[in-house]
């Protein structure tokens, strides 16, 4: 048996046709002859990915701020990694630019965001999916809105930050109506001091926040995640060989307009990175020696007689492209060849 080694960095590929990293083809240096196996040795990248981006559908809260939820205020959160502490005082500033008395901090103990308002009226709308130019320059989720906003998990903001897909609503007269108590999630003023201080560590709240019976609170209903997707699937066309399950189905049971769905040969490899390291910018390699990368190795039912080209493509679970930044990373590829066997 005899080997090649590969080594292919992303900066390899032809930028006018694969402006974008995370999906590009390229011809290989030698004609690779008599394959009969083909390994991912290691992968190197740059531990920068993003939490809030566009490309994730989540850098958008959308509030509404009449009684009605017909009016609505967008506000955009620049793309970037962002701690619950420093999403929570991201989302202050931006609300004060309209909602003059409205607040957010994260609460370390109950893992939770809690949302302060002395507004007349301010609502939040995870419900409905926001399509506008400047969130879709390229219109890809105009034309696929179920890659993200449909999903029952990661479907936007509202998820990371503990919300259920839906609108909340209150304004001054919410308490004195009780059909609003039947029908809406009930705000109240059940917060203590020991809420506030222990978690108000930038002091961004008025000192009349426990005194005043003007504020309302809201906790979302659910702990935080903003844990990036630390799990990136390896595709390489013509050589995947691991079956993948549709995610996010909702009739699998059903007789009809049934919605289970798989993928045969789905991907090559799944690289997996460790959420303790990930974003401290810092180069990291994964191998399959140390457990970090999952199957990336192609046992071929028959030999491959030439193999002049790859295409690679590295996306999530949910077919979402990986949003490397335009930076740039690095694998190596062994192939393992059959020694030709001379004809007598």
């Amino acid at each position: 048996m005899n080997k090649k080694i590969l080594t292919i960095h992303s900066e390899d590929r032809d930028i006018n046709k694969w402006p974008n990293p995370n999906e590009f083809e390229l011809y290989l240096p030698d004609s690779y002859v008599n394959i009969r196996q083909m390994n991912l040795l290691n992968f190197t990248n740059i531990n920068n990915f993003y939490n809030i981006s566009e490309n994730l559908m989540n850098n958008y809260i959308n509030t509404g701020y009449n009684s009605d939820l017909n009016t609505s205020k967008i506000f955009i959160i620049p793309n970037g990694y962002y701690t619950p502490d420093y999403l929570a005082i991201t989302l202050t500033k931006l609300f004060q630019s309209t909602f003059y008395n409205t607040y957010v901090i994260y609460d370390r103990i109950k893992f939770k965001f809690l949302f302060i308002t002395k507004d007349e009226v301010f609502n939040l709308n995870f419900a409905d999916l926001i399509s506008t130019d400047k969130l879709c320059i390229n219109k890809k989720f105009l034309l696929n809105p179920e890659k993200i906003a449909y999903q029952y998990s990661h479907w936007g903001l509202g998820y990371n930050l503990g919300f259920s897909k839906k609108n909340y609503k209150y304004d001054t007269d919410f308490f004195t109506t009780q059909s609003r108590l039947d029908n809406e999630l009930e705000y109240s003023k059940n917060i203590n001091n020991f809420d506030i201080c222990i978690n108000d560590i930038y002091h961004i709240l008025p000192s009349d926040i426990l005194s005043s019976d003007y504020y309302r609170f809201l906790y979302s209903e659910n702990t935080i995640d903003l844990n990036p997707l630390n799990t990136i699937y390896m595709e390489i066309d013509k050589h995947n060989y691991a079956d993948e399950i549709k995610p996010y189905q909702y009739r699998s049971n059903y007789l009809y307009c049934n919605d289970y769905n798989a993928t045969v040969n789905s991907y090559f490899a799944k690289i997996l990175f460790n959420n303790d390291i990930i974003n401290e910018n810092k180069i990291i390699t994964n191998t399959k020696n140390d457990g970090e990368i999952f199957n990336g190795s192609l046992l071929y039912n028959n030999t491959i007689d030439r193999l002049i080209k790859l295409k690679f493509k590295f996306r999530y679970h949910n077919g979402v492209l990986v949003d490397f930044g335009n930076k740039n990373f690095n694998f190596t590829l062994e192939f393992v060849q059959h020694e030709n066997i001379k004809k007598i």
